[in-house]
């Protein structure tokens, strides 16, 4: 099961908000000058060490890949803003981190695709980022839309492709079916959206790729062509589901029943995409007309969480969402604050931990402690892969071996020490990797052993443990044709090359 956390970037100065609200505005002003309105309020919420960042300097974005990568955060989505005429915001951090392949962060867009309103008074179907008391009055002196919305025609679509074009290109984006995954926020608020995505499908197809993967949230019932799959991204409307409690003036709801609402929503598409709320509190922003989550807390978190990946899975689908990792101004992220330090992270970790334990004892009866527990673990590795080397430097190539058998395409079983390598040494025959932790691999499809499979000549396992398990779990798959493990390959090189497998 893969994580995707939603990705505000927000938090570094840029003229237009400046120009709105004040000389040095990032979402950080609105943070820190946030305050408890009744008791128990957890507000203001701080960065653990003061860490107040700036997303333009690049250092940022390496201590969140670092973070990414050890509590097992698979990816980051952000929030892309485009607007009439091509009018861009925010979309320096993206910009910084396509140009620093070194940075490894893989990610996807999700267009923002509303309108900017100062207050919600003035204009419907609008996002009203920041509001002060002055602002929700009848306040005629300041404009009420801040940045229009328009989708335009070929014209405006074909600038916007391709502008996205080289983030879909970039080795760190994610993809889909192969293809690079694109979300939109209000998608029913697109009344062009089927001709808009056929369109970029062309180009997409003429400029080398396999296509776009759609996903689209709030499309209100309706079924569009072009879209691969609904996104039920949160929060959601779902305050007409949960009951509603006012606090000095404060909308709150029970954070345990939001989350039962979560777990209980489906939506209407066959393929759908789920996503989990850490937290919620709009009152750094929205002051008293803000809404607030009660009764958080970490560990509540990862229970949803390991609940919400039993869903998925059923489901059928390997990728979760999370909003958010960063949207501070919500009081809604993974990354660490002084209250709870890194327990978001650690439990969103441990649920995915103990969610995939259950999923491979499921698969094979087996746990992972098993796995774990096996002394010659590590030695049967380093004799195997001194063996691999000595062929290699003798000349002897897998891919010949396996096109002598008429073997030309291939699915990797297991993505660990012996699979990374082998995507490297098959290269292009390899079309997916197949992995219990369906782990995130920058440019290839991944699957699960119950997944649908592309069409292979063969699987090759690359894992030295529990070969009749797998194979077994395997053959139930009607997609897969033809099952050999990488040692029956390693001897087929050796039989076939001659070479001496005592050597050293």
């Amino acid at each position: 099961m893969r994580v995707i956390a939603m990705y505000l970037p927000q938090f570094h100065r840029v003229r237009e908000n400046e120009e709105w609200w004040g000389e040095g505005f990032t979402d950080w002003m609105a943070v820190k000058n946030a305050k408890p309105l009744f008791e128990g309020h957890y507000q203001p919420h701080i960065p653990l060490e003061n860490y107040y960042y700036d997303l333009l300097k690049k250092e940022t974005l390496l201590w969140q890949a670092g973070l990414m990568k050890k509590y097992e955060v698979d990816g980051m989505c952000f929030f892309h803003y485009w607007f009439q005429g091509g009018r861009r915001i925010l979309e320096k951090p993206a910009e910084i981190l396509l140009e620093n392949d070194e940075i490894e962060m893989p990610f996807c867009f999700c267009w923002a695709n509303e309108s900017w309103s100062r207050t919600w008074k003035a204009i419907s179907g609008t996002n009203t980022w920041m509001v002060s008391d002055a602002d929700i009055s009848d306040n005629e002196t300041k404009p009420a839309l801040l940045l229009a919305q328009d989708y335009g025609s070929e014209k405006d679509w074909e600038e916007h492709f391709q502008y996205l074009l080289p983030f879909f290109r970039d080795r760190r984006y994610v993809h889909i079916e192969g293809k690079p995954i694109f979300l939109f926020y209000e998608a029913g608020q697109i009344y062009c959206l089927g001709e808009m995505l056929s369109y970029w499908q062309k180009l997409a197809r003429r400029n080398g790729l396999k296509g776009l993967y759609i996903m689209a949230a709030r499309l209100n019932g309706k079924q569009v062509g072009g879209v691969d799959a609904e996104f039920l991204s949160e929060p959601s409307k779902f305050q007409g589901n949960v009951k509603e409690t006012i606090r000095n003036g404060v909308s709150t709801y029970s954070y345990d029943s939001m989350w039962q609402f979560i777990l209980q929503k489906r939506g209407t598409y066959e393929r759908q995409y789920f996503c989990g709320l850490v937290s919620y509190d709009t009152v750094p922003r929205k002051k008293k007309y803000g809404i607030c989550v009660d009764g958080v807390s970490p560990e509540k978190f990862g229970i949803y969480m390991k609940a919400l990946f039993r869903k998925s899975e059923e489901a059928g689908s390997d990728v979760v969402f999370v909003n958010a990792w960063n949207e501070w101004g919500e009081g809604n992220h993974l990354e660490p604050d002084k209250k709870y330090g890194y327990e978001w992270l650690k439990q969103l970790k441990a649920a995915k931990e103990q969610y995939r334990e259950s999923f491979i004892s499921q698969q094979t009866g087996l746990s992972v402690r098993n796995l774990l527990r096996s002394s010659n673990k590590f030695e049967t590795y380093l004799n195997f892969m001194d063996k691999w080397m000595c062929l290699r430097e003798s000349g002897v190539s897998l891919k010949q071996i396996l096109h002598q058998r008429n073997i030309n395409t291939v699915l990797i079983y297991g993505y660990g020490i012996i699979g990374k390598h082998l995507l490297w040494e098959l290269s292009d025959m390899v079309v997916g990797v197949i992995d219990q932790k369906n782990v995130l691999v920058a440019g290839m499809d991944t699957y699960t052993p119950k997944m649908s499979m592309p069409n292979a000549d063969a699987v090759v396992v690359a894992s030295f443990y529990f070969w009749d398990e797998i194979k077994k779990a395997l053959k139930k798959n009607r997609t897969v044709r033809n099952i050999v493990s990488f040692e029956e390959i390693m001897s087929w090189a050796y039989a076939d090359s001659g070479f001496d497998s005592d050597r050293g």
